[in-house]
Protein backbone atom coordinates (compact mmCIF):
# COMPACT_ATOMS: atom_id res chain seq x y z
CA UNK A 1 0.00 0.00 0.00
CA UNK A 2 1.19 3.44 -0.94
CA UNK A 3 2.11 5.88 1.53
CA UNK A 4 -0.40 9.14 2.34
CA UNK A 5 0.27 11.80 0.94
CA UNK A 6 1.06 15.09 2.79
CA UNK A 7 2.31 18.48 2.76
CA UNK A 8 5.14 18.24 5.11
CA UNK A 9 5.81 17.18 7.85
CA UNK A 10 3.00 16.96 10.49
CA UNK A 11 0.93 18.99 7.63
CA UNK A 12 2.43 21.54 9.03
CA UNK A 13 4.70 23.16 6.17
CA UNK A 14 3.81 24.87 2.87
CA UNK A 15 5.64 22.85 0.32
CA UNK A 16 7.15 24.76 -2.66
CA UNK A 17 8.17 22.50 -5.71
CA UNK A 18 10.83 24.06 -7.89
CA UNK A 19 11.44 21.73 -10.94
CA UNK A 20 14.37 22.24 -13.45
CA UNK A 21 16.04 24.42 -11.69
CA UNK A 22 19.08 25.06 -14.26
CA UNK A 23 21.32 26.91 -11.77
CA UNK A 24 19.84 26.87 -8.67
CA UNK A 25 19.77 30.85 -9.30
CA UNK A 26 15.68 31.06 -9.17
CA UNK A 27 15.76 28.72 -6.05
CA UNK A 28 18.33 30.81 -4.31
CA UNK A 29 16.34 34.09 -5.27
CA UNK A 30 13.06 32.51 -4.14
CA UNK A 31 14.43 31.83 -0.88
CA UNK A 32 15.43 34.80 0.05
CA UNK A 33 12.69 36.20 -0.85
CA UNK A 34 10.51 34.00 1.16
CA UNK A 35 12.31 34.70 4.56
CA UNK A 36 12.07 38.22 4.25
CA UNK A 37 8.93 38.82 2.52
CA UNK A 38 5.87 40.02 4.80
CA UNK A 39 3.43 39.84 2.28
CA UNK A 40 3.75 35.98 2.12
CA UNK A 41 3.84 35.75 5.78
CA UNK A 42 0.94 37.29 6.26
CA UNK A 43 -0.72 35.21 3.81
CA UNK A 44 -0.10 31.86 5.19
CA UNK A 45 0.56 33.15 9.09
CA UNK A 46 -1.65 30.04 10.10
CA UNK A 47 1.53 27.80 9.05
CA UNK A 48 4.50 26.92 10.94
CA UNK A 49 7.61 27.06 8.02
CA UNK A 50 7.86 26.89 4.23
CA UNK A 51 9.86 23.89 3.15
CA UNK A 52 11.25 24.82 -0.50
CA UNK A 53 12.31 21.47 -2.57
CA UNK A 54 14.80 23.06 -4.87
CA UNK A 55 15.69 20.73 -8.03
CA UNK A 56 17.72 20.21 -11.44
CA UNK A 57 17.78 17.31 -13.95
CA UNK A 58 21.47 17.43 -13.80
CA UNK A 59 23.35 15.42 -11.51
CA UNK A 60 26.05 16.99 -9.46
CA UNK A 61 28.87 16.71 -11.31
CA UNK A 62 27.32 17.72 -14.62
CA UNK A 63 25.58 20.86 -12.90
CA UNK A 64 29.49 21.71 -11.83
CA UNK A 65 30.66 21.35 -15.19
CA UNK A 66 27.90 23.36 -16.97
CA UNK A 67 27.73 26.45 -14.56
CA UNK A 68 31.14 27.39 -13.01
CA UNK A 69 29.50 29.14 -10.18
CA UNK A 70 26.90 26.34 -9.18
CA UNK A 71 28.67 25.56 -6.36
CA UNK A 72 28.71 28.89 -5.27
CA UNK A 73 24.49 29.00 -5.70
CA UNK A 74 24.18 26.21 -4.08
CA UNK A 75 26.14 26.69 -0.82
CA UNK A 76 24.45 30.32 -0.90
CA UNK A 77 20.93 28.12 -0.85
CA UNK A 78 21.66 25.63 1.58
CA UNK A 79 22.89 28.44 3.64
CA UNK A 80 19.62 29.79 3.91
CA UNK A 81 17.93 26.45 5.77
CA UNK A 82 16.82 26.95 9.31
CA UNK A 83 15.56 23.00 9.83
CA UNK A 84 18.27 23.28 12.81
CA UNK A 85 15.68 26.43 14.09
CA UNK A 86 12.32 24.61 14.17
CA UNK A 87 12.17 25.32 17.87
CA UNK A 88 12.92 28.75 17.64
CA UNK A 89 10.01 29.71 15.20
CA UNK A 90 12.08 29.16 11.93
CA UNK A 91 11.03 30.37 8.19
CA UNK A 92 12.42 28.34 5.92
CA UNK A 93 13.63 24.44 5.06
CA UNK A 94 15.43 23.90 2.24
CA UNK A 95 16.44 20.91 0.32
CA UNK A 96 18.22 20.35 -2.71
CA UNK A 97 17.72 17.35 -4.76
CA UNK A 98 19.65 16.54 -8.77
CA UNK A 99 19.40 13.74 -11.38
CA UNK A 100 15.10 15.18 -10.76
CA UNK A 101 13.08 14.70 -14.27
CA UNK A 102 10.18 16.85 -13.98
CA UNK A 103 8.29 14.27 -16.08
CA UNK A 104 7.05 10.90 -14.16
CA UNK A 105 4.74 8.62 -15.86
CA UNK A 106 3.47 7.71 -12.98
CA UNK A 107 3.35 8.05 -9.35
CA UNK A 108 4.83 4.18 -9.29
CA UNK A 109 7.51 4.84 -11.45
CA UNK A 110 9.41 6.65 -9.21
CA UNK A 111 12.54 7.94 -11.61
CA UNK A 112 13.66 10.02 -7.82
CA UNK A 113 16.13 9.65 -5.70
CA UNK A 114 15.80 7.57 -2.75
CA UNK A 115 16.31 10.50 -0.26
CA UNK A 116 13.10 12.39 -1.68
CA UNK A 117 10.27 11.46 -0.33
CA UNK A 118 7.73 9.43 -2.88
CA UNK A 119 4.31 10.53 -0.79
CA UNK A 120 5.30 14.15 -0.17
CA UNK A 121 2.95 16.18 -1.52
CA UNK A 122 3.73 20.01 -2.61
CA UNK A 123 1.23 22.75 -2.39
CA UNK A 124 2.85 24.80 -4.91
CA UNK A 125 4.74 23.05 -7.93
CA UNK A 126 6.79 25.96 -10.05
CA UNK A 127 8.69 25.55 -13.78
CA UNK A 128 10.31 28.23 -15.50
CA UNK A 129 11.12 28.44 -19.22
CA UNK A 130 10.76 24.16 -19.97
CA UNK A 131 12.56 23.63 -23.44
CA UNK A 132 14.05 20.48 -24.65
CA UNK A 133 16.76 21.87 -26.67
CA UNK A 134 14.84 21.49 -29.97
CA UNK A 135 12.85 24.03 -31.90
CA UNK A 136 9.77 21.25 -32.55
CA UNK A 137 6.38 22.34 -31.64
CA UNK A 138 4.65 19.23 -31.93
CA UNK A 139 6.95 17.46 -29.28
CA UNK A 140 6.75 20.35 -26.59
CA UNK A 141 3.07 19.79 -27.19
CA UNK A 142 2.80 16.02 -26.21
CA UNK A 143 6.00 17.52 -23.51
CA UNK A 144 3.51 20.03 -21.94
CA UNK A 145 0.85 16.83 -21.72
CA UNK A 146 3.51 14.56 -19.71
CA UNK A 147 4.04 17.59 -17.68
CA UNK A 148 0.83 17.95 -16.36
CA UNK A 149 -0.07 14.22 -16.22
CA UNK A 150 3.10 14.23 -13.70
CA UNK A 151 2.44 17.55 -12.09
CA UNK A 152 -1.33 16.17 -11.16
CA UNK A 153 -0.73 12.53 -10.10
CA UNK A 154 3.04 13.29 -8.89
CA UNK A 155 3.84 16.33 -7.59
CA UNK A 156 0.69 18.02 -6.35
CA UNK A 157 -0.61 14.44 -5.77
CA UNK A 158 -4.47 15.56 -5.66
CA UNK A 159 -7.55 13.37 -5.92
CA UNK A 160 -10.59 12.65 -4.69
CA UNK A 161 -9.14 11.04 -1.29
CA UNK A 162 -7.14 14.06 -0.26
CA UNK A 163 -8.17 17.18 1.45
CA UNK A 164 -9.79 19.93 -0.12
CA UNK A 165 -6.34 22.53 -0.09
CA UNK A 166 -5.98 23.49 -3.61
CA UNK A 167 -2.48 22.47 -5.19
CA UNK A 168 -1.09 25.23 -7.69
CA UNK A 169 1.02 24.70 -10.51
CA UNK A 170 3.17 27.72 -11.79
CA UNK A 171 4.64 27.17 -15.50
CA UNK A 172 6.17 30.60 -17.27
CA UNK A 173 6.87 30.21 -20.54
CA UNK A 174 8.36 32.56 -23.78
CA UNK A 175 5.27 34.25 -24.76
CA UNK A 176 3.85 32.56 -28.03
CA UNK A 177 4.71 29.53 -26.64
CA UNK A 178 1.35 28.78 -24.66
CA UNK A 179 -0.52 29.00 -28.17
CA UNK A 180 2.23 26.73 -30.21
CA UNK A 181 2.89 24.06 -27.62
CA UNK A 182 -1.31 24.17 -27.04
CA UNK A 183 -0.87 24.31 -23.22
CA UNK A 184 -4.35 24.99 -22.71
CA UNK A 185 -5.30 21.31 -24.45
CA UNK A 186 -3.07 20.04 -22.46
CA UNK A 187 -3.83 21.38 -19.38
CA UNK A 188 -7.30 20.66 -19.62
CA UNK A 189 -6.31 16.92 -21.00
CA UNK A 190 -5.41 16.47 -17.46
CA UNK A 191 -7.95 17.60 -15.58
CA UNK A 192 -6.08 21.18 -14.74
CA UNK A 193 -7.51 24.69 -15.19
CA UNK A 194 -5.56 27.94 -16.13
CA UNK A 195 -6.32 30.22 -12.87
CA UNK A 196 -4.52 33.07 -13.62
CA UNK A 197 -1.70 34.66 -16.09
CA UNK A 198 0.49 37.66 -15.49
CA UNK A 199 3.67 38.40 -16.74
CA UNK A 200 6.76 36.53 -15.14
CA UNK A 201 8.53 38.52 -12.66
CA UNK A 202 11.55 36.57 -11.17
CA UNK A 203 11.63 37.02 -6.70
CA UNK A 204 11.99 40.19 -5.98
CA UNK A 205 14.99 40.80 -3.88
CA UNK A 206 17.88 43.14 -3.84
CA UNK A 207 21.12 41.86 -5.45
CA UNK A 208 19.75 38.92 -7.46
CA UNK A 209 21.37 36.12 -8.69
CA UNK A 210 18.92 34.54 -11.15
CA UNK A 211 19.97 34.63 -14.33
CA UNK A 212 18.08 33.20 -17.20
CA UNK A 213 20.13 30.41 -19.00
CA UNK A 214 20.33 27.64 -21.89
CA UNK A 215 19.83 24.61 -19.93
CA UNK A 216 22.02 22.65 -23.11
CA UNK A 217 25.54 24.87 -22.53
CA UNK A 218 24.86 27.67 -19.74
CA UNK A 219 25.02 30.23 -21.95
CA UNK A 220 22.51 33.26 -21.63
CA UNK A 221 19.34 33.31 -23.45
CA UNK A 222 19.45 36.77 -24.42
CA UNK A 223 17.05 36.26 -27.76
CA UNK A 224 14.52 35.08 -25.24
CA UNK A 225 14.49 37.33 -22.16
CA UNK A 226 12.25 36.61 -18.83
CA UNK A 227 10.73 40.45 -19.88
CA UNK A 228 8.98 38.51 -22.63
CA UNK A 229 7.80 35.50 -21.01
CA UNK A 230 4.24 34.92 -18.82
CA UNK A 231 3.65 32.84 -15.74
CA UNK A 232 0.61 31.05 -16.09
CA UNK A 233 -0.72 29.50 -12.52
CA UNK A 234 -2.89 25.81 -13.12
CA UNK A 235 -5.16 24.35 -10.24
CA UNK A 236 -6.55 20.70 -10.38
CA UNK A 237 -10.37 20.54 -11.39
CA UNK A 238 -12.41 18.19 -8.83
CA UNK A 239 -15.70 18.81 -9.96
CA UNK A 240 -18.28 20.66 -11.39
CA UNK A 241 -19.37 22.65 -8.26
CA UNK A 242 -15.72 23.01 -7.41
CA UNK A 243 -15.39 24.95 -10.53
CA UNK A 244 -18.06 26.91 -10.11
CA UNK A 245 -17.27 28.26 -6.15
CA UNK A 246 -13.78 29.42 -7.49
CA UNK A 247 -15.25 31.20 -10.34
CA UNK A 248 -17.38 32.88 -7.83
CA UNK A 249 -14.11 34.06 -5.39
CA UNK A 250 -11.96 36.64 -7.23
CA UNK A 251 -9.41 37.10 -4.82
CA UNK A 252 -8.59 33.53 -3.65
CA UNK A 253 -5.90 32.28 -6.53
CA UNK A 254 -4.64 35.46 -7.01
CA UNK A 255 -3.90 36.32 -3.68
CA UNK A 256 -2.28 33.19 -3.11
CA UNK A 257 -0.24 33.19 -6.65
CA UNK A 258 0.62 37.30 -5.35
CA UNK A 259 2.03 35.94 -1.94
CA UNK A 260 4.17 33.29 -3.89
CA UNK A 261 5.75 35.65 -6.50
CA UNK A 262 5.23 39.48 -4.73
CA UNK A 263 3.09 40.71 -7.28
CA UNK A 264 0.07 43.22 -6.40
CA UNK A 265 -3.09 42.71 -7.57
CA UNK A 266 -3.70 46.52 -8.63
CA UNK A 267 -7.23 45.94 -10.22
CA UNK A 268 -8.49 44.31 -6.85
CA UNK A 269 -6.85 46.84 -3.98
CA UNK A 270 -6.44 49.72 -6.13
CA UNK A 271 -2.63 50.28 -4.51
CA UNK A 272 0.70 51.33 -6.32
CA UNK A 273 2.44 48.45 -7.78
CA UNK A 274 5.93 49.56 -6.18
CA UNK A 275 7.55 48.54 -9.30
CA UNK A 276 9.52 51.73 -9.15
CA UNK A 277 11.74 51.02 -6.16
CA UNK A 278 12.21 47.26 -7.69
CA UNK A 279 13.65 48.89 -10.98
CA UNK A 280 15.73 51.38 -8.83
CA UNK A 281 17.44 48.43 -7.47
CA UNK A 282 17.61 46.25 -10.88
CA UNK A 283 19.05 49.23 -12.42
CA UNK A 284 21.48 49.47 -9.45
CA UNK A 285 22.20 45.75 -9.87
CA UNK A 286 23.32 46.43 -13.38
CA UNK A 287 25.37 49.52 -12.77
CA UNK A 288 28.01 47.22 -10.99
CA UNK A 289 28.07 44.20 -13.43
CA UNK A 290 31.81 43.82 -13.87
CA UNK A 291 32.13 43.97 -17.96
CA UNK A 292 31.15 46.99 -20.02
CA UNK A 293 30.71 47.57 -23.04
CA UNK A 294 33.23 50.31 -24.74
CA UNK A 295 30.59 51.43 -26.92
CA UNK A 296 27.15 51.89 -25.37
CA UNK A 297 26.44 52.53 -21.56
CA UNK A 298 25.38 48.90 -21.11
CA UNK A 299 27.53 46.42 -18.88
CA UNK A 300 27.17 42.46 -18.20
CA UNK A 301 27.81 40.09 -15.91
CA UNK A 302 30.25 37.49 -17.96
CA UNK A 303 32.34 38.32 -20.96
CA UNK A 304 31.21 36.16 -23.06
CA UNK A 305 28.17 37.96 -22.94
CA UNK A 306 29.86 41.24 -23.45
CA UNK A 307 31.70 39.93 -26.72
CA UNK A 308 28.07 38.35 -28.02
CA UNK A 309 26.66 41.86 -27.22
CA UNK A 310 29.33 43.85 -28.98
CA UNK A 311 29.35 41.15 -32.33
CA UNK A 312 25.45 41.24 -32.72
CA UNK A 313 24.56 45.08 -32.23
CA UNK A 314 27.73 47.26 -32.64
CA UNK A 315 29.75 45.32 -35.42
CA UNK A 316 25.91 44.84 -36.64
CA UNK A 317 25.95 48.41 -37.43
CA UNK A 318 29.09 49.24 -38.79
CA UNK A 319 28.46 46.88 -41.22
CA UNK A 320 25.29 48.39 -41.97
CA UNK A 321 26.51 51.87 -41.92
CA UNK A 322 29.05 51.09 -44.41
CA UNK A 323 26.56 49.76 -47.12
CA UNK A 324 24.50 52.93 -46.50
CA UNK A 325 28.10 54.49 -47.46
CA UNK A 326 28.04 51.99 -50.61
CA UNK A 327 24.59 52.48 -51.51
CA UNK A 328 24.19 56.27 -51.32
CA UNK A 329 25.96 56.62 -54.87
CA UNK A 330 25.22 52.76 -55.80
CA UNK A 331 21.73 50.71 -56.34
CA UNK A 332 22.10 47.52 -54.83
CA UNK A 333 19.82 44.85 -55.47
CA UNK A 334 20.42 41.33 -53.65
CA UNK A 335 18.31 39.21 -55.65
CA UNK A 336 17.98 35.11 -55.75
CA UNK A 337 17.18 34.51 -59.45
CA UNK A 338 16.70 30.90 -58.70
CA UNK A 339 13.54 32.11 -56.35
CA UNK A 340 10.26 33.12 -58.05
CA UNK A 341 7.73 34.90 -55.53
CA UNK A 342 4.83 36.82 -56.29
CA UNK A 343 5.19 40.90 -55.13
CA UNK A 344 2.19 41.58 -52.85
CA UNK A 345 1.77 45.16 -54.45
CA UNK A 346 2.43 44.65 -57.83
CA UNK A 347 1.07 40.61 -58.16
CA UNK A 348 3.73 39.83 -60.74
CA UNK A 349 6.18 37.40 -60.17
CA UNK A 350 9.85 38.10 -59.70
CA UNK A 351 13.27 37.00 -58.34
CA UNK A 352 13.23 37.14 -54.20
CA UNK A 353 14.92 40.56 -52.81
CA UNK A 354 17.21 40.76 -49.45
CA UNK A 355 18.43 43.42 -47.53
CA UNK A 356 22.11 42.37 -48.03
CA UNK A 357 24.77 40.29 -48.99
CA UNK A 358 25.03 38.46 -46.16
CA UNK A 359 21.23 37.39 -45.63
CA UNK A 360 21.77 36.13 -49.36
CA UNK A 361 24.86 34.58 -48.74
CA UNK A 362 23.24 32.58 -46.42
CA UNK A 363 19.59 32.12 -48.19
CA UNK A 364 21.96 30.45 -50.71
CA UNK A 365 23.63 28.33 -48.49
CA UNK A 366 20.39 27.19 -46.67
CA UNK A 367 18.17 26.48 -50.20
CA UNK A 368 20.20 26.72 -52.96
CA UNK A 369 24.04 25.91 -52.53
CA UNK A 370 24.32 24.20 -49.02
CA UNK A 371 25.36 20.62 -48.87
CA UNK A 372 21.70 20.18 -48.35
CA UNK A 373 19.31 22.10 -50.43
CA UNK A 374 16.08 19.88 -49.25
CA UNK A 375 15.41 20.07 -45.56
CA UNK A 376 11.33 19.58 -44.53
CA UNK A 377 10.72 19.04 -40.86
CA UNK A 378 9.63 15.51 -39.60
CA UNK A 379 5.54 16.51 -40.01
CA UNK A 380 5.90 16.67 -44.08
CA UNK A 381 6.72 13.22 -44.15
CA UNK A 382 3.88 11.20 -43.83
CA UNK A 383 5.59 8.33 -41.94
CA UNK A 384 6.51 11.12 -39.54
CA UNK A 385 3.66 12.96 -38.49
CA UNK A 386 2.53 11.67 -35.15
CA UNK A 387 -0.98 11.03 -34.87
CA UNK A 388 -3.36 12.09 -31.98
CA UNK A 389 -6.45 10.21 -31.55
CA UNK A 390 -8.54 12.05 -28.62
CA UNK A 391 -10.80 8.80 -28.66
CA UNK A 392 -8.04 7.23 -27.32
CA UNK A 393 -8.64 4.17 -30.00
CA UNK A 394 -5.44 3.36 -31.81
CA UNK A 395 -5.38 2.64 -35.60
CA UNK A 396 -5.21 -0.75 -36.74
CA UNK A 397 -2.12 -1.29 -38.07
CA UNK A 398 -0.47 0.39 -35.06
CA UNK A 399 1.44 -0.91 -32.07
CA UNK A 400 -0.65 1.31 -29.62
CA UNK A 401 -0.73 4.33 -28.34
CA UNK A 402 0.14 7.00 -25.26
CA UNK A 403 -2.70 7.41 -23.29
CA UNK A 404 -0.73 10.74 -21.76
CA UNK A 405 -0.57 12.66 -24.98
CA UNK A 406 -2.16 10.51 -28.00
CA UNK A 407 0.75 9.78 -29.80
CA UNK A 408 0.16 6.27 -31.70
CA UNK A 409 3.12 4.04 -31.94
CA UNK A 410 4.13 2.25 -35.32
CA UNK A 411 6.17 -0.28 -33.39
CA UNK A 412 7.21 -1.67 -29.89
CA UNK A 413 10.58 0.65 -30.47
CA UNK A 414 8.70 3.80 -30.59
CA UNK A 415 6.97 3.23 -27.67
CA UNK A 416 10.47 2.65 -25.96
CA UNK A 417 11.55 5.53 -27.07
CA UNK A 418 8.50 7.58 -26.47
CA UNK A 419 9.70 9.70 -23.59
CA UNK A 420 13.41 9.95 -24.24
CA UNK A 421 11.95 12.20 -26.11
CA UNK A 422 11.28 14.78 -23.32
CA UNK A 423 14.78 14.86 -21.85
CA UNK A 424 16.38 18.22 -22.30
CA UNK A 425 18.98 17.54 -25.22
CA UNK A 426 22.80 18.37 -24.80
CA UNK A 427 24.22 18.66 -28.82
CA UNK A 428 27.88 17.71 -27.25
CA UNK A 429 28.78 14.33 -27.12
CA UNK A 430 31.06 13.78 -23.68
CA UNK A 431 27.07 14.68 -21.79
CA UNK A 432 24.52 13.51 -24.37
CA UNK A 433 22.92 10.28 -23.69
CA UNK A 434 23.79 7.56 -26.18
CA UNK A 435 20.20 6.41 -26.33
CA UNK A 436 19.31 9.80 -27.67
CA UNK A 437 22.26 10.34 -30.66
CA UNK A 438 20.87 9.75 -33.81
CA UNK A 439 22.56 11.95 -36.15
CA UNK A 440 25.92 13.70 -36.37
CA UNK A 441 27.59 16.16 -38.20
CA UNK A 442 30.20 14.37 -40.70
CA UNK A 443 32.73 17.15 -40.40
CA UNK A 444 32.59 18.48 -36.61
CA UNK A 445 30.90 15.14 -35.17
CA UNK A 446 28.14 17.17 -32.86
CA UNK A 447 25.44 14.96 -32.62
CA UNK A 448 21.98 15.72 -32.82
CA UNK A 449 18.46 14.14 -32.27
CA UNK A 450 16.75 14.77 -35.51
CA UNK A 451 17.80 14.43 -39.29
CA UNK A 452 16.80 18.47 -39.94
CA UNK A 453 18.53 20.03 -37.68
CA UNK A 454 21.77 17.70 -38.31
CA UNK A 455 21.35 19.14 -42.02
CA UNK A 456 20.82 22.78 -41.24
CA UNK A 457 23.92 22.61 -39.11
CA UNK A 458 25.85 21.06 -41.72
CA UNK A 459 25.30 23.72 -44.60
CA UNK A 460 27.31 26.22 -42.00
CA UNK A 461 29.21 24.23 -40.21
CA UNK A 462 32.57 26.18 -40.20
CA UNK A 463 34.63 22.65 -40.32
CA UNK A 464 33.09 21.35 -43.30
CA UNK A 465 35.24 21.83 -46.62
Amino acid sequence: MSEPSTIGEGGNEVSLLVLGDGDFSYSLDLARHLVTSSTVSSVYKSEKLFHLVATGFDSLEALTSKYKDSNFLLTKLRGLDQSDMAAKGSVLRVTVHHNVNAIQSSPSAKQLPGIFPSHYRHRHVVFNHPHLGTEDAARHARFLCHLFHSVSTVWLGIGPKQDDDDGWFHLTLVQGQFERWKCQQAAERHNMVLADSRPFRAPQVDNPYYHHRRHQTGKSFASRTPDGSVTYTFRQRRNTNSDQEHQQDDTTTPVLVAALLDLELNATTGRDDGHSGDSKNIQQNKDSLPFPCPHCDKRFKEERSRKCHVKAVHENKKRKRAQEDITSTTTIIYACNLCCIQNPETGTNGPRIFQSAQALEDHNKAKHFGKHDTIKPDWFYPTGAPVQNENHKAEEDSYGFCDICGLVFPDAKAQEDHEKQFLPWDGSSASSDEAQVKFQCSSCSKQFRDLRAQKQHENFCLHSS
